[in-house]
Order: C-alpha cells, then sequence, then structure tokens
C-alpha cells in the first residue's frame, strides 16, 4: 500500500499553478448564473418544495450571513468554499451549471461532516445523470480529469451507476445542455484507502457507498486542488444496484497510465485492496 497518508483534507496546495480557490465571500455570487431557483426547488408543485423555497429566502435574506456570505458553520467555510470552486469547474466542463450551496442547505444537505472529523471527509458536489460518455469527454478535453476506462462487462449497466444514491438528502434538480441532472452535495472520505478493506460488501455498506458521479468528482477536486488522487493502491465499490445481484462496480486509479479504472467484481470479494468509502 501506499505510503501516503491515510486523510488528506482539501487543504491549500503548494503547487503555484493551483487555481484560484474564491473564499467564503465569493459564495453570494453564483446563484445570479444560475436558472432560476424555482427550476430546482420545484416552488409550488408540493408542501416540502413550498417549505425549501422560504428557507431558500430566508438563507439569501441573511439567516447565515448577508448575502449568504458564510456557510452555517464557519469553521466549513474554506471547505465549502473549495467545493463549490471545483464544482463550477466541473459543471462548466460537462455543460452543467452548479447549484448555489444553498439549494442544497435549503433542501436539507448535511452542512458539516457529522460525528467524522472534516480531515476524513469533504463535500464533494455531483453532477448525475449525464451519462460516462459526457465525463469522458471532459476527461479528454480539459486538465480536471485523467482518462476514464470502463471495464466491457460494466459497460451496459452504466446507467445504474449513474443515479443520485438513495440515501443522498438535498438533491437538487437542474438543466443542464444534455438534458436533466441532478446534483448531490455529501460528505465523502478523502482518504488515500477506502475503509473496510477485506470486506465483502453487504447491503448495508452498499446503501452507504459514493456513487460512480461523486467519485469522478472527488478525484477531480483533488486534482483542481493540486493534491494526489486516491485509490492509487485500492479499490472503492461504488452505489448502485446491478442486474446481476452477486456483482457491485468498483472504482481506482492507475497513476502509472493515470486513467480511473471501472469494472464489476463480485460483492463477497475478500480482497486486500478493495474497500467501502465513507460518505454522508
Amino acid at each position: 500500500m501506499s505510503g501516503a497518508p491515510a486523510h488528506r483534507p482539501l487543504a491549500a496546495s503548494s503547487r503555484s499553478a493551483r487555481p484560484r480557490v474564491p473564499g467564503a465571500g465569493d459564495l453570494g455570487d453564483t446563484a445570479s448564473a444560475l436558472v432560476p431557483e424555482a427550476a430546482f426547488l420545484g416552488a409550488g408543485e408540493s408542501p416540502a418544495a413550498d417549505a425549501a423555497s422560504e428557507r431558500l429566502a430566508r438563507l439569501r435574506g441573511g439567516e447565515w450571513g448577508q448575502a449568504f456570505q458564510t456557510t452555517p458553520h464557519p469553521a466549513h467555510n474554506a471547505l465549502f468554499a473549495t467545493a463549490h470552486a471545483s464544482a463550477r469547474a466541473i459543471g462548466s466542463a460537462l455543460s452543467a451549471p452548479v447549484p448555489a450551496l444553498e439549494e442544497f442547505f435549503a433542501r436539507g444537505a448535511a452542512e458539516g461532516p457529522g460525528s467524522a472529523p472534516a480531515s476524513e471527509l469533504v463535500p464533494i458536489l455531483a453532477p448525475h445523470g449525464l451519462g460516462l460518455r459526457a465525463w469522458q469527454r471532459a476527461a479528454a478535453h480539459t486538465a480536471l480529469l485523467p482518462a476514464i476506462a470502463c471495464a466491457t462487462e460494466l459497460r451496459r449497466w452504466l446507467p445504474a451507476l449513474d443515479r443520485a444514491p438513495a440515501a443522498s438528502v438535498g438533491a437538487v434538480r437542474a438543466r443542464a445542455a444534455r438534458g436533466p441532472v441532478t446534483w448531490t452535495l455529501r460528505w465523502i472520505s478523502a482518504a488515500a484507502t477506502p475503509g473496510g478493506l477485506g470486506e465483502p460488501l453487504t447491503p448495508e455498506v452498499a446503501a452507504a457507498a459514493p456513487s460512480l458521479p461523486e467519485m469522478l468528482a472527488l478525484q477531480a477536486s483533488l486534482r483542481f486542488a493540486g493534491l494526489p488522487l486516491v485509490d492509487e493502491h485500492s479499490f472503492t465499490w461504488l452505489a448502485g444496484a446491478l442486474p446481476d445481484p452477486a456483482l457491485a462496480a468498483r472504482h481506482t486509479y492507475d497513476a502509472a497510465t493515470d486513467a480511473i479504472r471501472l469494472s464489476a467484481r463480485v460483492r463477497a470479494d475478500r480482497g486486500a485492496h478493495v474497500g467501502s468509502r465513507g460518505a454522508r
């Protein structure tokens, strides 16, 4: 296994070429370039949507700071600023504008990592429903992601991996150039290797696993910040039920060829290098 530290927060990189990451004061400027919030929240469609719209108005009115200049927990401002900056880069590459952070919070997205230290989990915004080819095109035409290779046996099942996880809360529906997209905001482990190495993929673990778009967004955010990518010497189980219930999808990063590789594996696999990555 790699000698890299087990946990790496999305902290500032020492590389001079790192793209600028905005401060918390830049967060209030993101909403103006987006589709009106009613399109995301479905205002008037249901009591839940109306409640979300009302909460959104309170957030933008200053409940958490003037014009939403800060997040609910000031200690997490830098993490959210980095997450939203990398998400905007991802959205630009995929022609899918990212919603403002308050859109997620208004719908109940987690405002912190819970009981886990922020050094273990980082906020990741990920678009679902665009299809793997859109991600592959973005990887081919930008420096945001390495090449993405998918094993033949997994290609026909990719739609099952491109859905927002059932465990996600606060998902935001939006419009992209290629059709509707569902953005999620969840806290994902940025550890070099996943936990639970050598353990089979149980239904409980699978329910909490990161989705394929979340793993791609995590890798993109790390490259955006000038940090090493995860899973160089490991595999991470991915959320999504495949038609063959004995199999599950997994993700790894091949540093030698600078490529993300996706494949299927038997759920009962107890290999020493495959495990579950924390997500909430």
